[in-house]
């Protein structure tokens, strides 16, 4: 009997038929679906709980949280972004297995059964009676029996069944913070700041020592004011110091006598804001700080201020309000010590010396000249020169190409440059000074004059030698070099 195949056939096609794209893919894109809402759960998560937004602009802004407690025996704000104190939800599905196995059970039967049955049955059985003349008779009898059975059978059966069965395993935990999301975190971490309630005023440094040297504003002591206000921000033009009179002012006092009431004392003494330091007056109000919320200061002497050792506060004075609301005013005073030295105005030339030659290039001297703090005398002042041992036939001295005879005024930074030429008139060599004289303050500039270039002799250069008796001859002039 021929084996039957179709069992086999039939299982194979219906594994052939199973979907593994389904069955594996469902459950990969079930799972990504669910790291999608994941990740925009975290982002609602911040969104609403971390952030404030503009309904007009849409900016958005960090969620502060603050609180109060003591410090030191001073009563402290803290403002924290809230998103460094609170867990944020960051859920990513790191694991999925998918375990999937199919049974299929094929079977097949079949029965063939024939049955077959014949039953033969005969009986003879006779009688004969024979009579003659007219009373003859003849009586026969016979009887016969035949029986057949036939049974057939068959059965034919198939049986096809096919069992899934697919495990799917998700492991989800808490991820770890993207790179940009740790940033943003570091930076609110680190903007974690105090604030005194009710705002503060900052001056550094917070003390200064102010002495004769600081005469100018290139030379001056500098200082950096600032105000924070209750929530810790500094306050600016745009944030709380925008009104008439809000901003800073400046004040010097001084204690006459202990526990006495200080006095203002601003003679002699120069304010300047801003990295050029412009010069504001004292007592003015309403100076602004820059956009940062901060004001440079700068402080210097001039020749009026007190000479001698003694202290004084530099009283700073902040106005501004907070919200809609004027805040009480900050002041501040910075102990300054103060010492100046009593100086006398002086002149200086560069170089000291000079030798000018008839029919050469006008030599040069640079005349500075300092006022009693030390700071350089004021452009356009006059200073007055005479020449001692010269006639005004002998040297001829000229500022920016213009002849001067008695006095020049001073440049920039305190100095001007005098050129000196001998003129035509002079003969042999004289020596001379060059006097000059401001206020208390004199110089001199040793001054020779030559009719000629005389030549010196050097090392190794040939030389002539002359006798005793034509040295008497042609005796030596005072004053002046052997000629060779």
């Amino acid at each position: 009997m021929p084996v039957d195949n179709a069992p086999a056939t039939a299982a194979q096609n219906l594994l052939n038929g199973i979907d593994y794209s389904a069955l594996i893919g469902g459950p990969l894109e079930a799972a990504i679906k669910a790291q999608v809402m994941a990740a925009q759960s975290t982002w609602e998560f911040i969104k609403n709980v971390g952030l404030n937004e503009d309904k007009n602009t849409g900016e958005k802004s960090a969620v502060n949280v603050s609180f109060t407690y003591q410090q030191d025996g001073r009563e402290q704000k803290l403002i924290v972004p809230i998103l460094v104190i609170v867990p944020i939800p960051a859920i990513v599905v790191d694991l999925v297995n998918i375990d999937f196995t199919a049974n299929i059970n094929a079977a097949s039967s079949s029965t063939t059964e024939t049955t077959s049955e014949q039953n033969i049955a005969a009986e003879a059985g006779g009688k004969l009676e024979v009579g003659f003349a007219p009373y003859a008779s003849l009586s026969a009898n016979f009887k016969a029996s035949y029986s057949s059975k036939k049974a057939s059978k068959a059965t034919s059966e198939s049986r096809y069944s096919v069992e899934y069965t697919q495990n799917v395993a998700v492991r989800a935990s808490q991820a770890d913070l993207p790179a940009g999301l740790s940033t943003v975190l570091n930076i609110l971490s680190a903007a974690a700041t105090t604030a005194t309630p009710g705002g503060e005023l900052s001056v550094s440094p917070p003390a200064a020592r102010l002495t004769g040297d600081n005469n100018s504003a290139q030379n001056a002591v500098r200082f950096n004011c600032s105000i924070k206000n209750g929530n810790g921000l500094y306050v600016t033009e745009n944030n709380g110091m925008s009104g008439e009179g809000e901003g800073y002012s400046f004040d010097l006092k001084k204690h006459e006598q202990l526990f006495e009431v200080a006095t203002s004392t601003t003679t002699g003494f120069k304010l300047g804001v801003g990295p050029s330091a412009k010069i504001v007056a004292w007592q003015e109000k309403g100076v602004k700080p820059d956009p940062k919320g901060e004001l440079l200061v700068s402080l210097w002497v001039d020749e009026q201020a007190e000479k001698g050792t003694y202290p004084l506060e530099l009283e700073v004075t902040g106005v501004y309000t907070e919200g809609e609301e004027p805040q009480p005013e900050k002041m501040l005073a910075i102990p300054l010590s103060i010492n100046i030295e009593a100086r006398e105005p002086t002149i200086r030339s560069q170089p000291a010396e000079i030798t000018v030659v008839k029919g050469q290039d006008p030599k040069s001297v640079t005349v500075t000249v300092t006022d009693a703090t030390g700071a350089p005398a004021p452009s356009g002042t006059a200073i007055d020169f005479e020449l001692e041992g010269l006639g005004a036939d002998d040297v001829e001295i000229k500022v920016d190409s213009e002849v001067e005879t008695s006095s020049f005024e001073l440049g920039d930074n305190g100095q001007q440059t005098l050129k000196l030429s001998a003129k035509d008139a002079i003969t042999g060599t004289k020596d001379a000074k060059l006097k000059l004289s401001w206020q208390a303050a004199k110089a001199e500039v040793e001054i020779q004059v030559k009719d000629t270039e005389e030549m010196l002799l050097t090392a190794g250069a040939p030389s002539i030698e002359v006798s005793a008796k034509a040295q008497e001859k042609a005796p030596a002039r005072k004053g002046a070099r052997k000629k060779s």
